[in-house]
């Protein structure tokens, strides 16, 4: 090593050499060691001052409170990027130099004072965090390119239907055009227009016409310019579509309209083409430049061209009025009263652009999810904010058989239709159909359609029928109509937060309050009615936000349904909600979601389910082992997912549920039951993992961490499982030690020691191996101060219970010898490790695996204070 440092300190790279060891430019760099402290100085600038928000953080400098683990990561970090975003070997030699700069301070706060062969092996730590910097810094780049090229995808297919939705807009505005234009004569203007009709029909299809007519790569410029219709000069977009249509003839076999006839004409056509172009913008024909123009891409269009002309911003302008949202016009609602706003509203922008889009193209909407999630008053939100693209709104309350002939028999009345004056069930159905049938423009909202078998009757028919946007707990009304399905899920932490906020009044909250609004935000899953349950209580007593979470933490559900909700018409509690849907699913399926309940709301997978349907008790074990089903636990989550109980992701096999529905199942379970509940899932636990580190592959224990700790965090320490759980966590912990997933591993590990503390005494055997494992995590994050009594406390207990030779007692006195290595304080290590040499060799013999281990460790200590 010394032979290595001594070749490079007489060279070092030249700036513009063009990489390589060249001969040391004085003007650039003397030595490689130089340059090395000047880039890593630049790196330890950034790593403990730009990073921490230009704070001074001295104290790092010291060896008592320097980190070297966290130092040597971050270094690692930022020359493992150097490495792969630079090419030039001159720059490269900066970077390595980084990492002997790096070294160096490692074994400067490890006490060793830089020397030569303590620098060497901290480096090639280094460099190995390096390697593994370079190549996670090169797969995000491969991920990188993998998105650009999905953006690159969907703006191509933007593209698209913007031009076929162009194509559409001119070909309908002259066909409108032709009849209502006078003294055009019949020849050749005919044969002109069917050949328009053709090659626009096709470039409407896409294929060879679109290209021709429509090029993609210059349609943004020139085609895009030709071919919209709105701009300040009238008279030049005439003249651009006479142009592109006499161009769009060439190959024709009429050939004889001058240019001033082809101008003529479109000046004429032109108003016809602008109402095409405007219906398609507004989402009432095709829908094609409704999904390529968005406010959202108008605006961004705008930012990407300011250097253009006024004109073109005025263009745009003129495209954003046609898509901007029409408000309700509230005489418009002739036919039924729509429900009483609330006043608390928020949020929801994105959603509610985006079933106006999935409204105008497949004009069939059903917003599902499931009680609680604010379907109501979405549709309302929608119609109030989109109302105004449809001749009329129609309500209809759809809960139950009883609304729905109400709602009927107040639209008729609303329209003026012939009845009886008592007119029965069926003749309402009939009259109110009849007048549907023929109202392509109206949009009819059936809201809270969670039995669409009683709707049958209801239901509009017919080949120019109504737009249709239904709310339900169920994803799937196909008994009904097939439906565009539109997912509503809970409120954004931000839209809770407001919420929350304009529910209780409040506003200029302090640190303290805020942090307690969004954390009681993020208890209750952002669910609306739960959040509405709670900004009632908060508003009606006065309570503060830290004073209502205090109480929630500890009572939940108790505190929540004190109140029940009072805005908007919604006046179920999350517990009624739930209790109601749950009614509804086969027992199996209520059986496995009284399981589930006790698991993690999110991920959790289907194998942890399925590897051992015996311990899940006799009814699960028969529903899961259904020979008639292809999947049957597929079929037991499709069951639940119908009424939007659960969600699941079926590419990665795992399913989630709402966090309050896991406490709505948990409190209607009697005592005895949860207690059966855990003794069951600790058994699946002891089947799911693989034992042995040889087995401790990532997928299953990583895939099972926060089922397994949703359940532990609940045990009672008096609990029958509890000891067969904490030997669990222990492998959890294990093999989290040992793949340096510290932080994952720790709150497991804190907590089996707390357990093992209370239950089995603070020096029993198995409560001191957990004391090991905590000190061990602690170590790995470089948390020093923390580790070292831990392992001190191990070694003193076992000691003491065990005692001096015993190969636990001789394994805690390995662990604190490795621990002073660690630190640079050999000269304590050294005799630690030769006792336990020496009790290993006379315990376990000379060839046992342990006694191997503390011999490689001792013979490593002494080779490096030669």
């Amino acid at each position: 090593m010394a032979a290595i440092l001594g070749w490079l300190n007489q060279r070092g790279p030249v700036a513009g050499a063009g990489g390589g060891f060249q001969p040391a430019n004085r003007q650039v760099t003397k030595t490689l060691e130089f340059s090395g402290t000047q880039w890593g100085s630049l790196l330890y600038q950034y790593i403990f001052k730009e990073r921490t928000g230009g704070k001074d953080r001295r104290r790092y400098k010291s060896s008592s409170a320097f980190n070297p683990g966290i130092f040597s990561r971050n270094v690692s970090s930022a020359v493992g990027y150097t490495l792969y975003s630079v090419k030039s070997n001159a720059w490269r030699t900066l970077a390595m130099g980084g990492i002997f700069f790096a070294a160096k301070k490692y074994a400067e706060a490890a006490g060793v004072g830089g020397g030569l062969e303590s620098l060497a092996a901290a480096a090639a730590a280094v460099a190995a965090e390096v390697a593994g910097d370079f190549l996670i810094n090169r797969a995000a780049a491969q991920r990188g390119k993998q998105l650009e090229t999905a953006e690159f995808r969907e703006l191509a297919a933007r593209n698209q239907h913007l031009r076929q939705g162009m194509a559409a807009a001119l070909r309908r505005g002259l066909k409108q055009a032709r009849p209502k234009i006078l003294g055009l004569p019949a020849d050749p203007y005919d044969a002109l227009f069917r050949s328009w009709d053709l090659l626009l029909q096709q470039a409407e299809a896409g294929g060879d016409a679109l290209e021709r007519l429509f090029p993609a790569e210059q349609f943004a410029e020139s085609q895009w310019e030709a071919t919209n219709p709105y701009s300040p000069n009238v008279d030049e977009d005439a003249r651009d579509l006479a142009t592109l249509l006499r161009q769009w003839l060439a190959g024709a076999t009429y050939k004889r309209w001058s240019e001033g006839e082809a101008l003529d004409f479109a000046r004429k056509a032109l108003s016809y083409y602008r109402q095409a172009f405007a219906d398609d913008l507004a989402g009432d024909s095709s829908g094609f430049l409704f999904r390529a123009f968005t406010t959202k891409s108008l605006n961004q269009i705008r930012t990407e061209n300011r250097a253009g002309t006024e004109i073109t911003h005025q263009k745009l302008d003129e495209i954003r009025e046609l898509i901007q949202p029409r408000p309700l016009d509230p005489g418009k609602v002739r036919t039924w009263s729509l429900p009483i706003p609330t006043d608390y509203f928020v949020g929801r922008d994105r959603f509610l652009e985006n079933l106006h889009e999935k409204l105008q193209t497949k004009r069939k909407v059903l917003i599902h999810a499931s009680g609680g999630f604010g379907k109501t008053q979405a549709a309302l939100a929608y119609v109030l904010r989109f109302g105004g693209y449809y001749e009329d709104v129609v309500w209809v309350r759809a809960a139950d058989g009883q609304s729905l002939f109400e709602s009927y028999r107040a639209i008729a009345a609303g329209l003026g239709l012939p009845m009886q004056k008592e007119p029965t069930e069926a003749e309402v159905q009939r009259a109110v159909k009849i007048w549907l049938a023929g109202q392509p423009g109206v949009l009819v909202v059936f809201d809270n359609l969670d039995d669409p078998a009683l709707a049958k009757d209801y239901w509009p028919v017919g080949d120019s029928k109504p737009f249709l946007l239904a709310t339900s707990q169920k994803r799937d009304v196909s008994e009904l109509e097939r439906m565009e399905p539109l997912g509503l899920g809970v409120w954004e932490p931000a839209e809770a937060l407001d919420f929350l906020m304009r529910r209780t009044g409040r506003s200029g909250l302090d640190e303290a309050e805020r942090t307690a609004a969004e954390k009681l935000a993020e208890e209750t899953g952002y669910l609306p009615l739960a959040l509405e349950q709670a900004g009632v209580y908060i508003a009606k007593d006065e309570v503060s936000f830290a004073a209502y979470l205090r109480t929630y933490q500890r009572e939940h559900l108790k505190l929540l349904e004190k109140y029940g909700p009072q805005a908007g018409v919604y006046r179920l509690s999350v517990a009624t909600t739930w209790q109601a849907s749950m009614k509804r699913v086969p027992a199996a399926a209520r059986e496995l979601l009284a399981a589930v309940s006790h698991l993690a709301p999110n991920a959790n997978p289907y194998d942890l389910v399925t590897c051992a349907p015996d311990a899940l008790g006799p009814v699960l074990a028969a529903a899961l082992t259904d020979q008639t089903e292809a999947d049957p636990l597929a079929a037991l989550l499709g069951s639940l997912q119908e009424y939007s109980l659960v969600q699941t992701d079926r590419d990665a096999r795992t399913f989630s549920l709402h966090r309050l529905l896991q406490e709505v199942v948990r409190a209607d379970q009697p005592e005895a039951e949860r207690s059966e509940w855990t003794v069951r899932w600790v058994r699946v636990f002891d089947q799911f993992l693989p034992k042995g580190a040889a087995h401790q592959e990532s997928v299953p224990y990583s895939r099972g961490l926060p089922a397994f700790a949703a359940l532990f965090v609940r045990m009672d320490e008096k609990h029958p499982a509890i000891a067969d759980a904490v030997v669990l966590a222990g492998w959890y912990v294990y093999h989290f030690l040992h793949r340096g997933r510290w932080r994952e591993g720790e709150p497991l590990a804190v907590r089996a020691m707390q357990v093992r503390e209370r239950v089995l005494g603070a020096e029993h055997p198995d409560t001191l191996t957990s004391v090991n494992n905590l000190a061990a995590l602690y170590r790995g994050q470089g948390r020093y101060a923390e580790a070292e009594p831990l392992y001190q406390r191990a070694l003193a207990a076992s000691e003491r219970v065990l005692g001096a030779e015993h190969p636990n007692t001789l394994a805690s006195v390995n662990n604190l010898a490795f621990w002073y290595e660690r630190q640079g304080r050999h000269a304590e290590a050294e005799p630690l490790y030769q006792r336990a040499l020496d009790g290993t060799e006379r315990v376990l013999g000379k060839d046992h695996p342990h006694t191997k281990l503390v011999r490689e460790n001792l013979k490593r200590l002494r080779s490096r204070g030669k």
